[in-house]
């Protein structure tokens, strides 16, 4: 694409994150001029040697002439990137449910779980890192959380999959276990 001048009262410019080289983007001659990432979709500033600076834009509110503000999850819901699947299992003593959750590898995207399990008996959990796939399972739907938008997440989800090795073991829990609902565990697994 190439660095694109937008005219406005201010200077901006307009890039693809493969013009940036490090942190820095060359032809860029308006220090302090704003640069918006259009693949990131992210504002940066133009500092002095060429480096970029994160930039944050905050909505007011024009009766309170307020700061709005939002939870990060509920502004990434907002922007379309937030979205949500469910699984849905039965199972007898002893019973197993696996599923394969494939992250992106699009560079500065990042996959942030959160994960809710119920159960009405005795239950454990596991995460693995890097399992032996064998085959992948059946899609489970991922769907965008706002529902005005058609965005497709990057992270693929299957359930049943084929796995011949468990791979690394990152996370456990245990819950339940008490003789009548199990109990339920919410994993705020931040950076999975």
């Amino acid at each position: 694409m190439g660095l694109v001048v937008i005219p406005d009262k201010h200077i901006s410019y307009q890039c693809l994150s493969s013009d940036i080289s490090g942190s820095k983007i060359s032809n860029a001659t308006y220090i302090g001029a704003s640069l918006y990432v259009s693949d990131w979709d992210r504002w940066f500033r133009v500092l002095e040697d060429l480096t970029l600076s994160p930039l944050n834009y905050y909505n007011r509110d024009k009766v309170a002439e307020a700061t709005v503000v939002i939870e990060s999850d509920h502004h990434e819901a907002h922007k379309g990137n937030s979205f949500s699947a469910t699984r849905v299992a039965t199972l007898g003593n002893g019973g197993k449910v696996s599923v394969l959750i494939r992250t992106s590898t699009t560079p500065q995207k990042y996959s942030h779980l959160l994960i809710h399990f119920r159960g009405s008996q005795e239950s454990n959990y596991v995460f693995y890192e890097n399992p032996t796939v064998t085959g992948s399972g059946t899609i489970i739907p991922i769907f965008c959380r706002n529902r005005q938008l058609a965005n497709t997440a990057e992270t693929l989800i299957s359930g049943s999959p084929s796995i011949s090795g468990s791979g690394t073991a990152i996370y456990e829990e245990h819950f339940g276990g008490n003789g009548g609902e199990g109990g339920e565990a919410r994993g705020n697994l931040n950076g999975f």
